[in-house]
């Protein structure tokens, strides 16, 4: 929504709310889009988002719940008792009504379950039991499947008489069993024969997904193909239903958001609270590695503090040499992590990846090795000082481009979130690691000088 557009929006519901005049803003309110009206609940104070949600019909309070930002959704949510969470659970679709059930606490969930018939409550625990992360925890069991012996007259038939559906990506076509036995195009079904059966007509070479297979492996399953939708199935072949391409991109967007997180450090946790407390002890399990990670950089500088006395001067370049290395580091593993993210890591090769970063490290380390070290020549006057500042750089640049992309690597291979391995984590290490190079090269020349 562009900035005026809200701006204006927002102006319109302050002036509705100081008149005081209800049927106005809820006329208001109906004629515009759920997204626009998100957008203007998460700008709004809390007391005016009570006003404006309370107003919305159920079907158009769904919407809004499903387009405003995490926090706004609890802050709308929490004040809304059973009845009223009921009705505008009823008004959304299954795998919608199952996010937001998955966000509420657990006694209201159970209170609301309780309002819905037993057909009702079936279907929406058992979306409830997949993992909110898996294929069968982003699906929606709404699907179109008619029998694979119907025919096409038949199947119109059918359609036109039971189908609400609002978006028909793909018909599907099971056996006697509900087993998932092909797909047709509605191209391909309006412009058949009428008597043409639709096994006949049906493409069998499927692409489908088992239930507990990870969100991301569907994306990118969707990225791959081209997909607009994507069957479903259970262990036996039946069908349970199908994630959509919107459903996709929600999950693009959370798995890029906690990755930028991780990077960072924290989690999205930081998105659903307001307590500055609580955001404090999110970010404080970090800082604490962190802190440790001073503590180790500065055992190195006190192993070597006879060395550090014996050229002094050398201490200028400490500051340079640990954030060159941390900041090549985490280049690296932003681009590794990603790639592992997207697949493309997997489709290039391990080791071609490894090798890439190697000749990337070195031509890095080369370059910064010896403008730093040119620099420090100039600087301080001496040629051998030159020479091991540059060279520190160099190794510390490429062991920490190395690291950026080996860690990553490993922690994926040992099934460990690989974007845990960047972020704080990387940085502390490497400022360890690069002292620790530092202090021994500048050891071993004056070693050499004193000879």
């Amino acid at each position: 929504m562009e900035e005026d557009t809200l701006r204006e929006l927002i102006r319109a519901i302050d002036g509705h709310i100081e008149d005081g005049d209800s049927a106005a803003l809820k006329a208001d309110l109906e004629r515009q889009n759920a997204g626009d009206i998100a957008a203007a609940l998460d700008a709004l104070p809390d007391e005016k988002k009570d006003i404006v949600f309370g107003l919305l019909e159920d079907e158009q309070a769904s919407e809004v719940l499903d387009e405003v930002q995490t926090a706004t959704r609890l802050d709308l949510i929490e004040d809304l008792d059973a009845d009223k969470l009921s009705e505008i659970i009823h008004a959304m679709p299954p795998d919608e009504a199952i996010d937001l059930l998955a966000e509420i606490p657990e006694k209201t969930a159970e209170e609301v379950l309780e309002l819905f018939t037993p057909e009702e409550q079936k279907l929406l625990e058992r979306l409830l039991s997949y993992p909110p992360e898996s294929a069968g925890g982003i699906m929606t069991p709404v699907v179109v499947k008619v029998r694979d012996e119907l025919t096409v007259e038949q199947t119109l038939r059918y359609l036109r008489e039971n189908i609400r559906a609002e978006e028909i990506f793909y018909i599907y076509a099971v056996d006697r069993s509900g087993r998932l036995t092909g797909t047709v195009s509605t191209r391909r079904l309006i412009t058949a024969r009428s008597e043409s059966f639709i096994r006949d007509l049906m493409e069998k070479e499927l692409i489908s997904v088992p239930a507990d297979l990870d969100q991301e492996d569907v994306a990118r399953l969707f990225s791959r193909h081209s997909l607009l939708a994507i069957p479903v199935v259970d262990s036996g072949g039946r069908l349970l239903g199908q994630i959509t391409v919107d459903d996709v991109m929600d999950v693009l967007e959370d798995e890029a958001t906690e990755d930028a997180f991780k990077l960072a450090g924290t989690d999205d946790a930081e998105l659903r609270s307001e307590s500055a407390v609580r955001i404090a002890r999110i970010r404080l399990v970090w800082l604490l590695i962190c802190l440790a990670g001073t503590f180790l950089s500065g055992m190195v500088i006190r192993s070597f503090e006879s060395t550090l006395q014996g050229v002094i001067s050398l201490a200028v370049f400490i500051p340079s040499i640990m954030a060159m290395g941390g900041n090549s580091g985490i280049q690296t593993t932003t681009v590794t992590v990603r790639g592992l993210a997207t697949g493309a890591v997997g489709t290039i090769g391990i080791v071609r990846v490894i090798f890439r970063e190697l000749r990337v490290a070195l031509l890095l380390g080369v370059a910064c090795g010896a403008l730093t070290g040119l620099i420090a020549h100039l600087w301080l006057g001496s040629p051998y000082l030159g020479l091991v500042v540059g060279i520190a750089m160099f190794c510390s640049i490429s062991w920490a481009s190395m690291m950026g992309v080996l860690l990553p690597l490993t922690f994926n291979k040992l099934n460990v979130d690989p974007a845990v391995a960047s972020g704080p984590f990387i940085i502390t290490m490497n400022d360890a690691v690069s002292l620790l190079i530092y202090f021994a090269l500048v050891s071993m020349l004056l070693r050499h000088m004193s000879l």
